[in-house]
C-alpha cells in the first residue's frame, strides 16, 4: 500500500550544546536538502549521512563536539539528544511517499495505482510512443522518473506510477501497448493508492 506522511525535521544535537556551538549538521542528503535554507541562515555546513536516524545513532555513540544531526523527535528519545529547534524543513508542507511491501497482492481499493518499470531502445520519439498508450485511454500518470542503466552508458530505465488497477481492462491494453514498444518491462504491483492529506491552504500555495 502506498502511504503519505508529514516529515518534520529536528535539529539534535548532544545534551547541552547550544546552537552557536554548532558547525556541521549530518543527516540523509534529501533530509538536508529540506533544510537547506535553514542551515545557510545559521552559518551550517551540511555533512550527507546514509539515513536520518543512523545519524543519530551515530553521534550519540560517538559524542563529537560542534555536531548536530537532522532527525525526530522520536530519535531523540531514543538515543537521548537534545532538540535544538523544532521544524526546520524549508517548507512547512514537506510530505514523503512510503510504501508497505509484501509477497502478496493487496486487495484491490476504490483508488489505486500501478508502479511499473520499463526501458526502450534508443530511437528518436520511442518514450512518446510507449507514453501514448496510456494517453489514448485515459489513464493519468502520476510519476514518471529516469534513472541510469548499471554498464549502460546512456541508456535509461524509466519508473512509471499510473491510476488504476493491472487488471483493470484499459490499464491491460496500456501494459500491452507497452511491451509491443520497449525493450523490457516489470510490473511492480498495484496497491491502494494514499488520499493525499495536504490542507487545502498547503495544496494552494503548491500551485
Amino acid at each position: 500500500a502506498e502511504v503519505i506522511l508529514h516529515v518534520g525535521h529536528m535539529l539534535l544535537a548532544l545534551p547541552g550544546t547550544k546552537l552557536t556551538d554548532l558547525k556541521r549538521v549530518r543527516s540523509h542528503p534529501q533530509a538536508l536538502a529540506q533544510c537547506q535554507r535553514y542551515l545557510g541562515r545559521h552559518g551550517l555546513e551540511p555533512e550527507p549521512a546514509f539515513d536520518t536516524a543512523g545519524s543519530a545513532r551515530d553521534l550519540a555513540a560517538d559524542p563529537e563536539p560542534g555536531i548536530a544531526v537532522i532527525a525526530s523527535e522520536l530519535a531523540a528519545e531514543l538515543y537521548g539528544l537534545e532538540i535544538l529547534d523544532r521544524g526546520i524543513e524549508d517548507f512547512p508542507f514537506n510530505y514523503t511517499r512510503f510504501f508497505v511491501i509484501g509477497l502478496e497482492d493487496p486487495p484491490r481499493a476504490q483508488r489505486n495505482k500501478t508502479s511499473l518499470v520499463f526501458t526502450t531502445p534508443h530511437q528518436p520519439g520511442v518514450l512518446y510512443k510507449c507514453m501514448g498508450n496510456f494517453a489514448k485511454r485515459g489513464i493519468n500518470l502520476t510519476k514518471i522518473e529516469s534513472r541510469p542503466r548499471l554498464n549502460r552508458p546512456w541508456q535509461y530505465i524509466f519508473y512509471l506510477d499510473f491510476e488504476g488497477h493491472c487488471r483493470d481492462p484499459e490499464c491491460e491494453a496500456a501494459i500491452m501497448g507497452l511491451l509491443r514498444c520497449s525493450s523490457f518491462v516489470k510490473l511492480l504491483g498495484s496497491y491502494p493508492a494514499a488520499t493525499t492529506p495536504v490542507p487545502d491552504n498547503e495544496a494552494m500555495a503548491l500551485e
